[in-house]
């Protein structure tokens, strides 16, 4: 099953105002060094928004960013946590999924159907375990703040 990433508004502003505000001041000044730097960044940036997405087989998770690609063992994945860790990654949204592996860092994705993508998941394995952000750790709830009479 293939499920394309999550796109935020804010992170697409950010990434084509940059390079399309470069490709101008190159293209109005002629300059063609300027012009060799960006049109391979929009090439790159068109082939990175439109072509980031995860496929699960019935072996392994397929990770694609652009040309980038990461394939994940699904005998590997201990457990999925939802997460809005910023580190770049394979996430074209802050609503991040942290793929934790035997390996030692977590793989960072932003499915766009995120509860689908967790039951294929886990159809496909089923002793993943998934953490929720709105679990907190050990089951124990966090204080509540009182307020201290004077």
């Amino acid at each position: 099953m293939y499920f394309p990433s999550k796109r935020d508004a804010w992170l697409g502003i950010l990434l084509w105002g940059m390079v399309g505000v470069g490709f101008f001041l190159a293209l109005r000044d002629l300059d063609i060094a300027g012009l060799y730097i960006t049109v391979p960044l929009l090439l790159l940036a068109g082939w990175i928004w439109f072509f980031t997405g995860y496929t699960i087989t019935d072996e392994e998770l397929l990770v694609r960013c652009g040309p980038f690609r990461k394939r994940l063992p699904l005998k590997q994945i201990k457990r999925v946590k939802e997460s809005r860790n910023p580190l770049a990654s394979a996430a074209l949204s802050m609503e991040r999924l942290e793929i934790h592996t035997e390996r030692r860092f977590p793989v960072i994705i932003s499915p766009k159907d995120r509860d689908g993508f967790l039951d294929a998941l886990q159809e496909k394995q089923a002793k993943i375990k998934v953490e929720s952000r709105k679990e907190s750790p050990k089951g124990k709830k966090r204080p509540q703040k009182t307020k201290r009479r004077r």
